[in-house]
């Protein structure tokens, strides 16, 4: 259709519940793929059983400027765990993503 990522598009939409009326139709459940939280509750009222609601590559990009901060508040607010043992009952989580020094290689202690 040439509309890539126009979710919202009247031609999409229009396509998109033709194709819901016609599964509908045959007694099949449905499911769609919603990018945004406004489109997934349209698709949930719609009828549709079940829904993915978004992509890696879209959720990664939203959320990567914010990263570097969470990990940094994270780095402040628990102990690191490089080079101490785990008591029983704790979990680690390593944040080794590519962010800025000093914020690569966290270990830290939660629960």
């Amino acid at each position: 259709m040439g509309l890539l990522g126009q979710q919202n598009h009247p031609d999409l939409v229009a396509a998109v519940n033709d194709a819901f009326t016609a599964i509908v139709s045959a007694g099949k459940p449905f499911g769609v793929n919603a990018f945004d939280t406004g489109r997934a509750d349209f698709y949930t009222e719609d009828g549709a059983r079940f829904l993915l609601v978004g992509a890696d590559a879209a959720i990664l990009a939203r959320g990567q400027k914010h990263w570097p901060n969470a990990v940094s508040k994270a780095a402040r607010t628990f102990p690191t765990a490089i080079d101490q043992p785990l008591q029983r009952g704790q979990r680690t989580i390593a944040f080794g993503l590519s962010v800025p020094h000093p914020y690569r290689q966290h270990v830290l202690r939660v629960g």
